[in-house]
């Protein structure tokens, strides 16, 4: 913008001591304007304005010179040409000097060719996206150094740890359509191979001699005929009754007492050996002809050629749909977020 007055030497000599007394407060007015017009390049300073906004920096302008001098406890901004180019530098108070800015973007300490993960979906300004890198998981590793996997490197042996878990599907039932099975119609053939059955010759002989024999034995007092012995008996002087064997001695003979009937007239042997038969018979049969035979033949063909069909053609379905597990059944993956993986320029 254009400044009402051009601040000079000429201007700062004004007003002159010679100048007359009236025309001073049109000075001191004329210098609160050429001040504020210039704070207003990179201040707030709106007249119609709010006044506690006043002062308020709008823009930082610098302009290129030398590296001020450094001081303790506190850091200064400032712009050099490079390449007849402005550039943002600061200095801090050890007086070192870093350049904050490059052809027209800020300066990192990252080298170039460097590759970081940047979460977002394209390369920000300065980096350029690694299309080789896709559909891959992130090893962290505490680098070859420390006995861990090498960095910048592809993670080349180990295992990756899941937990405990089940594959779980619905309760289902296998189910194919009602179907027959079909054969064609056929016969079932035999062939035996051939065979032969033999007869030797040979003896038949028939020996008709025995010996009948009974053994001889006492007979018992079952197997005499029943019968009784008669005791006669007299009646002596003393009045008793007495036995006599014989007659001559019969004195006062009473009478005749039968005894108790004894024997069974069972049948019994006589102990008799006798032989019977004798006739002998011989016969010879076979002549030793073996005869060959061969068997051969077919079964008869019939029927349609085709089993039953039935049933509604599906298989019963039961069971949890779950396999066994030591954990509950759940579905698993690891949880990540989406990193593009970007080089330096």
């Amino acid at each position: 913008m254009a400044y009402t007055r051009t601040w000079n030497a000429a201007n700062e000599a004004s007003p002159a001591d010679a100048d007359q007394r009236s025309q001073g407060a049109l000075a001191i007015r004329n210098l609160k304007i050429d001040v504020r017009e210039r704070l207003a390049k990179d201040h707030y300073f709106d007249i119609t304005g709010t006044d506690t906004d006043h002062g308020e920096h709008t823009k930082v302008t610098l302009r290129t010179g030398t590296a001020p001098t450094h001081a303790a406890n506190k850091i200064k901004l400032y712009a050099k040409d490079v390449s007849d180019k402005a550039e943002l530098f600061c200095i801090d108070e050890d007086g070192d000097e870093i350049q904050l800015t490059s052809s027209g973007k800020m300066i990192s300490d990252i080298p170039s060719g460097t590759k970081m993960l940047i979460y977002a979906d394209e390369a920000p300004t300065g980096w350029t996206i690694d299309a080789t890198m896709n559909d891959k998981m992130v090893f962290i590793t505490k680098g070859s150094g420390e006995d861990g996997e090498t960095g910048g490197e592809e993670h080349s042996t180990g295992t990756w740890t899941q937990p405990t878990h089940t594959h779980t599907g619905p309760s289902h039932t296998h189910t194919g359509p009602s179907h027959t099975h079909t054969g064609p119609s056929h016969t079932h053939t035999f062939d035996d191979g051939g065979h032969t059955h033999s007869v030797s010759s040979h003896t038949h002989s028939i020996d008709s001699s025995h010996t009948h024999t009974t053994a001889s034995h006492v007979l018992t007092t079952d197997e005499i005929p029943a019968h009784t012995h008669n005791i006669e008996f007299y009646e002596g002087g003393s009045g008793d009754r007495q036995i006599s064997r014989y007659n001559a001695f019969k004195s006062g003979y009473q009478g005749t007492q039968a005894t108790k009937s004894a024997g069974g007239g069972v049948a019994h042997g006589h102990g008799n050996t006798g032989s019977g038969g004798g006739a002998k018979i011989t016969g010879s049969g076979g002549n030793g002809t073996t005869v060959s035979t061969h068997a051969s033949g077919a079964t008869g063909a019939g029927g349609t050629g085709a089993t039953g069909a039935g049933g509604t053609g599906a298989t019963g379905a039961g069971g949890t749909g779950e396999t066994s597990a030591s954990a509950t059944a759940a579905t698993w993956r690891p949880a990540g977020y989406n990193f593009i993986v970007c080089s330096k320029n």
